[in-house]
């Protein structure tokens, strides 16, 4: 059985994945560089996976 302490942390990491998906969303359009436009999108997609 999985304990409490478990169950909470698992959603502490799900909250801070779909923080990181939204930070990545507020920032993306002011990006100039293409370079770090890409790499952003790779991490958002990545982050997306574990979601």
């Amino acid at each position: 059985m999985i304990e409490k302490d478990t169950i909470k942390l698992l959603r502490e990491c799900d909250a801070g994945i779909k923080m990181g998906v939204a930070s990545i969303d507020e920032v993306i359009d002011h990006v100039k560089s293409d370079r770090l436009e890409k790499y952003l999108k790779s991490c958002k997609d990545e982050h997306n996976k574990l979601l």
